[in-house]
């Protein structure tokens, strides 16, 4: 079944090295955006459980970075591979399956977030925006799922998309809610009770659930594992999904 995994790996390493400088320009864009939400919602933040409101927000911000990087890849660029360049199709003439050609993306999304998340550290360290060094160690395992799974999504989507431009109506119907109603800039119990149900849908709301406490050095495992849990749930299903849907479009 993994017949030409770590090959379509590497192939698809090199395809990204040339787009690698803009990937990482993350790392200043991430420190911008704290510095100016800081200034501002800073000055209304009296009622969040640490004095320092960069804490509060950075690891919210690195979920809220880590989406849009992924489902950017995992979507309209995944789009163009597979039904645009029909590079897919190429692929799965050989032995290569459409389960390994899933899996190596996935696996290739893991290693660039990773490497990511790695370098954003020392940033973190430099804002003053990291209490717990130890805390962003052990976050790198639900931002691990949490990375897989918004692969999964957009994969899913993907195998549902008849046209690139398709991917359009995610922003306003499911994307802006889930920045709004995911707890970046605020506690959830802030919301009224409609909001906090609502949020509980959204795969960026478990990810800051399980990723600030471990940051801030305020966790209680059995709160991180839950929300990770309910991430690696959404990973397998979507995983799940999008392969049905995939092999419907590519073999019909």
């Amino acid at each position: 079944m993994l017949f030409g995994f770590f090959p379509l790996i590497y192939r698809n390493l090199l395809s990204w090295r040339p787009y690698a400088p803009v990937y990482y320009l993350r790392l200043f864009e991430v420190p911008v955006q704290i510095y100016g939400f800081g200034l501002g919602l800073a000055l209304m933040a009296t009622q969040l459980p640490v004095d320092n409101y960069t804490q509060y927000i950075f690891p919210g911000m690195l979920v809220w970075m880590f989406w849009l990087t992924i489902i950017i890849d995992a979507t309209y660029i995944t789009f163009m591979k597979a039904f645009g360049q029909r590079l897919w199709g190429a692929i799965l003439a050989t032995p290569i399956k459409l389960t390994t050609i899933l899996l190596a993306d996935a696996l290739v999304a893991l290693v660039k977030g990773t490497t990511l998340y790695i370098l954003f550290y020392p940033i973190g360290i430099w804002l003053d925006a990291i209490p717990s060094s130890a805390g962003y160690a052990l976050a790198i395992f639900p931002m691990a799922v949490y990375m897989l799974m918004v692969t999964s999504l957009g994969h899913f989507l993907c195998s549902l998309a008849r046209h690139e431009y398709d991917f359009d109506y995610i922003w306003p119907v499911f994307v802006g809610p889930m920045f709004v109603f995911s707890g970046i800039f605020y506690p959830l119990t802030s919301l009224p009770l409609w909001a906090q149900n609502l949020s509980t849908l959204f795969p960026m709301t478990h990810a800051i659930a399980a990723v600030r406490p471990l940051i801030l050095g305020t966790a209680e495992m059995s709160v991180v594992v839950s929300h990770t849990a309910v991430l690696a749930g959404m990973a397998v299903v979507f995983f799940i999904l999008s392969h049905h849907f995939f092999k419907k479009r590519l073999f019909e």
